[in-house]
């Protein structure tokens, strides 16, 4: 029988956390960096001005989780466990991570640093990732359907490899498009 958790956690709770299931609950300003959360179970669950990075996440589920202001460095979001996994990030920090190979359907990016991210082989339709920066974002065989880039900068991708049927590009990013044919936009 797995430990169930429903409550409020903060930087006085005690740390780390134990594994079990997390449902409805609020981890406000917790440093979980470099913490092992395999096998965790975070349902429903907020995550404000917390720190997660470098955590292992081998077989972790995150199911419509929120983080706010938090700081979620080089995670391996692919060793997470599929089912049902939704993940909201606005304000957030999350450079180096990696979404390989993953359903992103069910999340969205707001705000949010995203630099040398890996997106490959990932299915991001009719996701938002707004006002986000994307430099060195990798994006290969990357569905990107109706994407919603509004507002984000350092957009590079290859059209020809990448699905962006439907896809929102602020204007001024275009060239992140063109890059591979090594043409000059003035």
């Amino acid at each position: 029988m797995e430990e169930r958790y429903q409550e409020e956690f903060t930087s006085e709770s005690k740390n780390p956390i134990s594994k079990g299931v997390y449902e409805d609950c609020s981890f406000k300003q917790v440093d979980l960096a470099t913490q092992d959360l395999s096998e965790y179970k975070f349902i429903n669950c907020e995550f404000i001005e917390c720190n997660l990075s470098n955590c292992k996440l081998l077989e972790s589920s995150f199911q419509e989780c929120h983080f706010s202001k938090s700081k979620l460095l080089g995670l391996q979001f692919e060793d997470c466990k599929d089912f049902n996994f939704g993940v909201y990030f606005k304000n957030s920090q999350l450079n180096h991570a990696t979404f390989f190979q993953m359903n992103l359907t069910n999340c969205s990016f707001d705000n949010c640093e995203l630099q040398e991210v890996d997106f490959a082989e990932a299915d991001m339709s009719s996701i938002a990732l707004k006002n986000c920066n994307l430099l060195n974002a990798n994006f290969d065989r990357t569905n990107l359907e109706r994407a919603d880039f509004s507002g984000s900068i350092n957009i590079a991708l290859d059209p020809e490899i990448n699905q962006i049927k439907g896809a929102k590009f602020p204007s001024d990013q275009l060239i992140g498009l063109l890059a591979k044919y090594g043409i000059e936009v003035v």
